[in-house]
Order: structure tokens, then sequence, then C-alpha cells
């Protein structure tokens, strides 16, 4: 009892943000979960398929579709389902609607399913959960593993960035494993598992995946205290309120396609004919693909988690990258060439600023990358007149992580708005007093201690790796140079290291010639 106490208070402090809502859609968006979420990506799997039968589809219209209702619900009352299979006028509507305009999307997700099924059974297996919910990312991705909602949840099972980071996922600059079909079906099992553990009852489960326990809870509590889907609706948020609806649906409409003239589209790809290859240097997907004639999209359909289409240089762990068994030994005859380009991009990438960050991958992924193991989320509310940049500084991170922590897709920021950035548990209260400072005292200005300065101070304080112990030389200034290139020329320097040690207000100060003092 004690520990389902604490793993309550646990996910419903977290779950609120861990799988958000989203946003508020038109009934006609919310009648077609999945309509548009096929990409060019997934397309790959249909390009050598079976033309005729694509030819041969007809898209039927919703009003020429003619249902049998007591067909219908024995064919339901037959299925092995973790929940009650009601069958009503809303359940109708997105049967309708999945069997008629869009019934070329359940061609594709038909042959998609025979792709993904089997890894989905075999992890919920593992974890001893109904199969049923291989259904869930079919409402949710449209088996779709790159896809992205406007919310920011990403990959198979639609998981949001602390979801992942709460399961041990790894997300960063160039991998995000909620796009991998393996490790992001880990996840959302384990996520599964703990939501049950709170409720019970598999239609509130389910519910709770799409809009968060909180507001089940909170539809729950004006319901009267009734715990039943169906009781609760219409205190659910609006895109919820379909969301089982949609998911009975589509688990009927999975099993009975054929029924309805519908068959799948050909893929040619079976998961259970792939191996690893390890590489541990940097190079381009589609530079592998091109050296074992291989087509580069089928390859990186194949490895969605790596989000460039870069393998990151890793020297110790290297990556695992998916190949066809038939591909496996053109791999390995042409292993040595592939690790001579890599080596010779990692000479590119000391001069060049487009494979930086890649090439010291394995040198950055624990200590500077988004990794929040062992830290502690601080809230900021944006001010006018700040940008990511500043932020970034004060924060001692990059934009980079803060765009990944806020599922930003860009840059722009605006007044008002609240950014989550983790920080070192050890100086969590320093870092949250940013949010109350002026902007003077965080830029620096008129005669007040920075925020920089404040926290270096505190870093500093506890820390036997601090100024007194660091040596120093002097390096002068080349044309060209910025605080942030001579910080990657010697990496025990940050910006804002640079700048206090040197008494620099601000780096456009630079000059060539100019000598200043880095640590080595």
């Amino acid at each position: 009892m004690k520990r389902i106490f604490l793993l309550s208070l646990l996910l419903f402090a977290l779950l609120p943000v861990i799988h958000a809502q989203k946003e508020p859609a038109a009934i006609e968006e919310e009648c077609q979960p999945f309509y548009r979420r096929l990409d060019s990506l997934s397309g790959v799997l249909f390009r050598h398929g079976n033309r005729e039968k694509t030819e041969q589809h007809t898209v039927r219209k919703e009003k020429k579709l003619k249902l049998n209702d007591a067909r219908i619900e024995k064919q339901m009352a037959r299925l092995n389902a973790p929940l009650p299979m009601v069958y009503n006028d809303i359940v109708k509507s997105y049967i309708k609607m999945y069997l008629g305009r869009s019934s070329e999307q359940v061609s594709k997700l038909a042959a998609l399913s025979e792709v993904y099924f089997p890894i989905f059974e075999e992890v919920l297996d593992k974890y001893e959960l109904p199969h049923e919910l291989k259904y869930l990312p079919i409402i949710e991705s449209a088996l779709n593993p790159t896809a992205v909602s406007r919310a920011g949840a990403t990959g198979l099972w639609q998981l949001m960035y602390p979801t992942g980071r709460m399961y041990k996922l790894t997300i960063n600059t160039y991998i995000d494993e909620r796009r991998d079909p393996y490790a992001s079906s880990e996840a959302a099992a384990r996520f599964l598992k703990d939501l049950y553990t709170l409720y019970g009852k598999w239609d509130l489960v389910i519910a709770a995946y799409n809009c968060g326990p909180g507001n089940v809870n909170k539809a729950i509590r004006r319901s009267g205290g009734k715990e039943d889907y169906w009781a609760i609706r219409k205190y659910l948020p609006r895109e919820t309120r379909g969301y089982v609806p949609a998911f009975i649906a589509a688990m009927y409409v999975m099993n009975h396609y054929r029924d309805y003239g519908i068959h799948p589209l050909d893929t040619n790809i079976d998961f259970a004919m792939l191996d690893t290859i390890v590489f541990r240097k940097l190079i381009e997907l589609d530079t592998v693909a091109r050296y074992i004639d291989m087509d580069p999209d089928l390859l990186a359909f194949l490895n969605p988690a790596l989000r460039k289409k870069v393998i990151p240089y890793d020297p110790e762990e290297g990556y695992p990258i998916r190949l066809p068994y038939d591909k496996l030994l053109a791999f390995e005859n042409k292993r040595d060439t592939l690790i001579a380009m890599a080596d010779a991009r990692m000479e590119e990438a000391k001069t060049s600023h487009k494979f930086e960050e890649a090439a010291r991958y394995g040198e950055i992924k624990n200590k500077f990358g988004p990794n929040v193991d062992g830290m502690k989320a601080v809230k900021y509310e944006v001010k006018s007149g700040d940008n990511l940049g500043f932020i970034a500084q004060w924060f001692h991170t990059s934009t980079s992580n803060i765009k990944l922590w806020n599922n930003l897709r860009s840059s722009r920021i605006y007044a008002g708005q609240k950014l989550t950035i983790y920080v070192p548990e050890a100086q969590e209260k320093q870092f949250a007093a940013i949010d109350k400072m002026s902007r003077e005292e965080k830029m620096g200005t008129a005669g007040s201690e920075s925020s920089k300065d404040k926290i270096d101070k505190s870093q500093t304080a506890g820390n036997t790796t601090g100024a007194e112990h660091m040596r120093y030389q002097q390096y002068t200034i080349k044309p060209g140079d910025t605080l942030w290139e001579i910080s990657k020329k010697f990496p025990k320097n940050t910006v804002d290291s640079l700048k206090r040690i040197n008494k620099l207000d601000n780096h456009r100060y630079l000059k060539p010639g100019m000598v200043i003092k880095v640590a080595i």
C-alpha cells in the first residue's frame, strides 16, 4: 500500500505535464484522429507494394456506407477486450469514419500493424498487460514513428518529453527514443501499468493516458465520485471525450476491416528480419545507405530515433543501427571504408560548426546534454525583452536544451510564457531565484551583481574544482574568434566563465590581438 501511495503522489505531481492535453479541435478534426498523420517516411513502406491493389482501392463516401448494427454488436461482443465494448452513436460515428472516407488510411494502417504489432505485443506481454492496448498507437500516431503533435508529443505512442525522461528514454539533439518502436513501447507499457495501479479500470487508464490523471480525477469528482468513463465523459476535456470511443472503434475496425472489402497494402518489411550493427563513428545515414546499396528512406525508417539522420560519435558505447539481414554482409564489407570516411568527417568537424556537436556527442551526452537524471526542474516566466540566448546563459545551459525540455519548435518565445529548465540539484534555489530578479540583475548592468556571477560564486564556493584550483594560460584573440568558439577549443571554459575571469561585460569588445586568460 505504501508503494501505491508513493506512486500516486509521483504520478499526480508529474503527469499533468507528462502527457499534456492535445489542443481542442473542431468536431471534424476530432472524428479523424489519424486521417492526415501518415507522412512520406512511412510512405516508403508502400513504394514497392501491390500497385494493382492500390489502384483498385476506392475510398467510400461515408454517407453511402451502411452498417449493420446488430452484426457489429455481435462481433464486438466476441472481441477479447480489456474494457466494455460499448456500441452507441458516438462509437458508430468513428467506425463510419474509419470504414468510409478513411478506408484508404485503414489499408495503410493494416499494413503497418503487421510491422509494429508484434513489437507491441511482445512488450505488453512482458509487463503482463492486455495485448489489445496495441491499438492505442493507431489513434495516437497512426503508427507513424516520427509523428509530432501540436503539443510536442512524439513517436508511435505520442509521449511528451517529461514522460520519456521519467521512463529513462534518451532524448537529445541527435537521438529521440520516443521515436524508437522498441524503447518507446517499453516506456508506454510502464506508463500504462502505473496508471492501472492508480485506477484498476482500463477505460479510465486509456482516458488518463490521453489527458493525464489530474483531468480524470477532476471529472470523477464532478460526476459525484463515479468511476466509469461514460459517466464522467461530459466532464473530461473536449478532445478526450472522443478518445475512448475512437479506441473502441479502432479495435473493432482493425479486427474486421476485411469484412468491408479493405485489404492491407504490401510493405515487404519485417522487423523480425532485422539485426543491429554497432557503429562508433560520426557518419550520416545517407552515406551508409549509398555504400550498402540501400534505399536511404528505408534505412531512416528502420532507425527513426536518429533525429538528424546522423550517427553521432560515441567511441565507448557506439550506436546500434538496424539493417535487414541481406544488408549485413554488405555493411561488414564496407565497414573499413565507412570508418575512414567517418574519420575524415571528424577532421572536418574541427573546422565546421555543422557537425561539431555530433562529433563531440560521446563527450557531451552526459555532461552537457539534456539528461535530467539527478537534476531539478525550475520554472522561469519569460519577461518582455527576453530571448532564448539570454535565458540559456542565465541558467548555464543551451538553447537547444531549453527547446527540447519545452517542446519548442523554434526559438520564438513570448512574455508570460512559462519555461521548464533543469538545473543541478545543489543549485536549485539559486537558479529558481532568477525568475524574480530584475533585468539589471540578470544582465549585470546598473552596477549590481548579475545572476550569472551569483550562481558561479555559489557553485565555486562548494566545489573543489573551483577557480582557485584551476590552471590558466594566455590566449591571443584571432580574427573571427567568439567566446563560444574559444570555449569549444578549451573545454574547461564556458562563455560565462570566460567573461567572469577576464572581466568582460560584453563579448563584442573582443578584438584581434587582444590577450585573455583561459582555464586549462
